[in-house]
């Protein structure tokens, strides 16, 4: 690795050619073994996410550090914001960025503040020249989110960097796609083996740290129900605690969270919880609670006095009934 060998065709002799110098073979031998770890520590805390689930962007903050890095230091967002599917470190070569993974108290206590972010951005980056001399550019993905001070704060990893060394435990981006074809998606994955498997999963005590879509908001409930983010999810340890507490529901029973999600027919907000209401068969109540990351905290089926009590200690976003 790092040489080629060479054959004189007059001679027959065979030398090796040092391909790059030592210390650029060393940076590039440092960053992978950096992106190897990362994809590991990624996993790690995707299994622990239901004790961790903020996770806080460190940079070493000394002269070697990048500005952009160090505008990203202390920064906390929650483990299913977008951001992570593209600012993960290694963000470049020689990257020595981190992420901490943070219990909800410690957010608390540190007094730090979660972001979430606003928008995915592309920017194209010139990386050389095709064979008659003309530029050629690289797509770059970025994340733009708004600051404590309010101000926007743009990002993009250096090229060949914007994705998670771990990105492979991640899902399709639904964000990116059309609602109406996202929509069939989220049913197949919902009716399938992944589901099936998460739940076997559960069932064995195994901690994946899977997660699948639940559910895809349109612009209208998206502004109704206040979110950021469109796209609903499962998360295996929030089954593996409704599973906990004798309240899982069987798979087939999981196939309506989607319509609970994406046609709810009451939305309450209490507190950082999102409360979704409809009613199903035979009109029996159901309850999809989501988080701030859109995680599906609890799917239940509930009975009416269960409706107006939430109704009374939070605030209506939606009532259809």
């Amino acid at each position: 690795m790092g040489s080629e060998e060479n054959i004189d065709t007059d001679t027959g002799e065979i030398t090796t050619r040092q391909l790059g110098n030592p210390a650029r073979l060393n940076t590039i031998y440092r960053t992978n073994t950096q992106a190897a770890y990362m994809s590991a520590r990624h996993e790690s805390m995707l299994a622990n996410a239901e004790n961790r689930p903020y996770w806080r962007y460190v940079a070493v903050m000394d002269a070697k550090t990048r500005p952009s890095h160090a505008r990203l230091h202390n920064r906390v967002f929650h483990y299913l914001d977008p951001i992570w599917q593209y600012i993960f470190p290694p963000n470049g070569f020689n990257c020595r960025c981190r992420v901490e993974a943070l219990t909800e108290r410690e957010v608390k206590q540190w007094g730090y503040v979660i972001s979430r972010t606003d928008s995915e951005v592309v920017q194209q980056v010139m990386t050389g020249e095709d064979e008659n001399g003309r530029p050629t550019f690289t797509p770059v993905n970025g994340v733009r989110f708004s600051g404590p001070d309010g101000q926007a704060v743009t990002f993009f990893p250096d090229v060949g960097f914007d994705i998670n060394p771990g990105k492979e435990v991640w899902k399709a981006n639904l964000d990116k796609y059309d609602v109406e074809l996202s929509r069939p998606y989220v049913s197949a994955g919902l009716a399938g083996p992944e589901l099936t498997h998460m739940l076997s999963d559960v069932a064995q005590g195994n901690r994946t740290g899977e997660i699948l879509a639940a559910g895809v908001l349109d612009a209208g409930e998206m502004a109704t129900l206040g979110t950021a983010g469109r796209t609903a999810w499962l998360a295996e340890h929030q089954l593996a605690a409704q599973a906990g507490a004798g309240t899982l529901p069987t798979q087939q029973q999981w196939a309506s969270v989607q319509t609970v999600i994406e046609s709810s027919t009451v939305a309450v907000r209490a507190g950082e919880l999102l409360h979704l209401f409809r009613q199903l068969d035979e009109g029996q109540w159901w309850l999809a609670t989501l988080d701030v990351g859109l995680v599906v905290n609890t799917f239940a089926p509930v009975n009416a006095s269960t409706l107006d009590a939430t109704i009374r200690r939070g605030t209506v976003l939606k009532d259809a009934r």
